[in-house]
């Protein structure tokens, strides 16, 4: 290449990142707005509107909260994947979007690793291993006993068919050798109708799902998923040190940009979120909303996909095509 041909590619590859820098640091001078796949006033919904009026409070940018929903999430996250990466336009997904979704739906019209920018895991949401408060199971190791002796195993409900309630179930009927039977609903209410009512053996569900159904003595807790007790079920065991450490989904909830939104944007975007889920005010009220802070880096979340989707996507595929 000629000594002037370098001189221009040189200068024109200084131009760019000046002004990539210039606009990164003047970032962000207008609303931002962050699509939320699924309905209004889901937990989803709920967890992002309180972190992100937390995040204006503190001085950030105003957001607007859209929510775009269809086709399992897909619809909302292709409006992110299809938006410019320009640091205004943002998504909050989940593990059902980023994790489960990719391997459960067929053709879906994007890679949950390669396709976005990462930007911060918001927050893990718990999974507890509930069954009826009549069942005489009293504890973890009477259930698998009782599920040994009862005639076809025991029964469990879920939201669906590839749902996280199914495969958390799934899971443990593969970690515990037993035959067990799966019964999906159109969503999780009607399996906890049917929980609370005594006829299905047990449930895996959310503590928002699973309301007040504890502190009434419709149901009993036995185990929590997932490597650790919860803060608040410190008395429950967690499925790891029961021995069935792979009995973990892990559910969560996070914020992702465009690809090839600026770093430095991601950055200032990620520290603005950390801080806010963090402060000492906000956290009581996602503890009450029954979550659990797990906030990091851009890289964290990143090696938190790609190491979902790696442990979880094999047994996905194999779960999906035995129930066809």
């Amino acid at each position: 290449m000629k000594s002037w041909s370098k001189a221009l590619v040189a200068a024109a590859i200084g131009v760019t990142a000046l002004t990539t820098s210039a606009f990164a640091q003047s970032y962000p001078n207008r609303p931002v707005r962050i699509i939320v796949p699924f309905a209004a006033g889901g937990a989803m919904d709920v967890i992002v509107r309180v972190i992100a009026k937390k995040v204006s409070d503190d001085g950030g940018p105003q957001f607007v909260i859209e929510n775009k929903t269809g086709a399992g999430g897909s619809i909302g996250v292709m409006a992110v994947k299809e938006a410019a990466p320009d640091g205004y336009t943002l998504a909050e997904v989940s593990s059902s979007t980023h994790v489960l979704n990719p391997h459960t739906t067929a053709n879906i019209p994007y890679d949950p690793v390669k396709d976005f920018e990462p930007v911060v895991m918001l927050v893990r949401v718990p999974t507890l291993l509930a069954v009826p408060a009549g069942l005489p199971a009293k504890s973890f190791a009477e259930l698998l006993e009782y599920g040994r002796k009862k005639p076809g195993g025991l029964t469990y409900g879920s939201a669906g068919v590839g749902s996280a309630p199914h495969i958390t179930g799934a899971l443990f009927a593969r970690s515990v050798g037993q035959s067990m039977t799966h019964v999906p609903y159109r969503g999780l209410a009607g399996a906890m109708t049917d929980l609370v009512g005594g006829r299905l053996d047990f449930a895996f569900s959310s503590i928002p799902s699973l309301g007040g159904t504890v502190a009434d003595g419709k149901i009993r807790v036995l185990a929590a998923a997932g490597p650790k007790r919860l803060g608040n079920h410190p008395n429950v065991p967690s499925m790891a040190e029961l021995g069935h450490p792979s009995v973990d989904v892990d559910l969560w909830f996070g914020i992702i940009a465009p690809l090839k939104t600026d770093a430095a944007i991601v950055r200032t975007l990620n520290q603005m979120f950390v801080k806010a889920t963090n402060s000492p005010d906000l956290a009581p009220r996602l503890s009450e909303l029954g979550v659990e802070i797990a906030t990091g880096t851009p890289e964290d979340f990143k090696k938190a996909l790609v190491s979902d989707n790696a442990r979880l996507g094999p047994f996905l595929k194999e779960l999906m095509a035995q129930s066809k």
